[in-house]
């Protein structure tokens, strides 16, 4: 009996952590969004000794998560089986040209658009991934996540109206 109570005092403490670490990776990445199109709106209007290109940005951009990534693989110890299969390597690449030109749209947008319109259009990236999703992989969302993008449809709208008018 003591034993089925350390396994489940273990058990508990395993919940707890892998709790813990999903709040902590929820607000990294709230902050992580929320600040995003706002810095980089700001480092594009900060008069400095030159100007950057936006390309450089971007390329810096996916060198950090790939590192990041490689780095995870290697800690995991499962680098080589992440390019065993190439058709899957492939699959992964298309996803990834297609953040690459999002990502350089997103360094066009910040230099035409003022920084509040330009985060509040940027969150249209949630909305438009909920939208496929359902489309074209049949995944149904609950009523409280079509309510959630009801109402960030909404706040984009907002935003924008605010700017025209």
């Amino acid at each position: 009996e003591t034993s089925s109570l350390a396994a489940t005092g273990q058990a508990g403490g395993e919940a707890a952590a892998s709790a813990t670490l999903k709040w902590c990776v929820l607000a990294f990445l709230v902050l992580q969004n929320s600040s995003c199109m706002l810095l980089m709106t700001l480092s594009m209007a900060e008069p400095g000794e030159g100007q950057w290109n936006s390309q450089t940005g971007v390329i810096m951009q996916e060198a950090l998560k790939g590192a990041i990534c490689v780095l995870l693989l290697l800690v995991e110890g499962d680098l080589c089986a992440a390019f065993a299969d190439p058709l899957e390597v492939v699959k992964s690449g298309v996803p990834a040209l297609l953040y690459l030109i999002q990502n350089n749209m997103q360094y066009i947008a910040a230099a035409h658009l003022d920084a509040p319109t330009c985060a509040a259009l940027s969150q249209l990236k949630v909305l438009t991934t909920a939208l496929f999703s359902a489309v074209m992989l049949g995944r149904r969302p609950s009523r409280a996540q079509w309510f959630a993008l009801l109402v960030l449809a909404m706040g984009v709208s907002i935003v924008a109206r605010s700017q025209v008018g």
